[in-house]
């Protein structure tokens, strides 16, 4: 069952619910560069991973919602959603027929440092179909995680 630890968190849910991608909001800076770090966990087919501190700018977010805002009345193309630091995590939608049908194309990976000389890495790469009819629903859980911006306060949501 899913717990937020913030208002602002959400899942984003396969077709058949055996797979989730869940976005928990961790820090929003507004300073500088306004950017948002979330902890991604994935569980695909028993496959599971995460990351922590995955940094998105805000504007990049923003480009991705109105993109996604465009493909949720078209129902053709894809668009993609990167994190700051590309290999850390990027999302993709995609009509994959001429129905408006969907899938998500996912990669997540998680860095490690051991005795600062050895970097190793995990990645988990995959996706599923989603229910095109909860494209909306998807849509306002993003606006809804850029609306943090609102409070136009750095924010640590983690402690």
């Amino acid at each position: 069952m899913f717990d937020p630890v913030t208002e602002y968190d959400f899942i984003i849910y396969s077709d058949d619910k055996t797979s989730i991608i869940t976005i928990t909001l961790e820090e929003y800076l507004h300073q500088r560069l306004p950017s948002l770090s979330c902890t991604i966990e994935v569980l695909d087919n028993k496959f599971k991973a995460w990351n922590i501190n995955v940094w998105f700018a805000l504007e990049e977010l923003l480009s991705f919602i109105s993109k996604l805002e465009k493909l949720e009345k078209t129902r053709q193309g894809n668009i993609c959603l990167k994190a700051m630091t590309p290999e850390d995590f990027s999302i993709t939608f995609e009509n994959y027929n001429n129905k408006g049908d969907f899938a998500i194309h996912y990669s997540l990976t998680n860095n490690r440092k051991y005795f600062s000389e050895i970097k190793m890495s995990n990645t988990l790469t995959g996706g599923f179909k989603i229910d095109s009819e909860f494209l909306f629903k998807i849509l306002s859980d993003f606006k809804h995680l850029a609306s943090v911006a609102e409070l136009e306060m750095n924010i640590d949501f983690t402690t």
